[in-house]
């Protein structure tokens, strides 16, 4: 993306985002893609329409298994120093504050929730990724 779509899309610190989530999800294999209001946003902005705000960074990445989202996870927060929120698994933050959930996709998928060994059960209405 050009520097003016990342100032148009107006989320703190997306550039930085993007670039570790990609540094992450490239060594293990993984692909990714925006999801929720940033995906209406850079839609918004490739279209001339103003883009609204949005407090989080949506991701649909595919996993295979549990132990590989536990992986990216683990990497996020050691590498990257990300912080986990224990109420909610799906969810990072940034160190300066930025909300990433990361919502996987493929084989951890069960029938609308997610299953996270020793986390427990996320509900996650995930129909659009099959």
């Amino acid at each position: 993306m050009s520097k003016l779509i990342y100032e148009a899309l107006q989320v703190k610190g997306l550039r930085e985002v993007i670039t570790t989530i990609s540094t992450i999800c490239q060594p293990l294999g993984l692909d990714f893609f925006c999801v929720g209001a940033l995906a209406r946003n850079i839609w918004y902005v490739d279209h001339k329409a103003p883009a609204r705000g949005t407090r989080d960074v949506d991701f649909g990445i595919g996993i295979p298994s549990v132990a590989v989202y536990q992986e990216l996870r683990q990497r996020l927060i050691e590498q990257h120093n990300y912080k986990p929120l224990r109420e909610n698994p799906l969810r990072l933050y940034t160190p300066t504050g930025t909300i990433v959930d990361l919502l996987p996709f493929g084989s951890m998928g069960l029938e609308n929730a997610v299953l996270l060994d020793g986390m427990g059960l996320a509900d996650l209405q995930l129909d659009g990724f099959k």
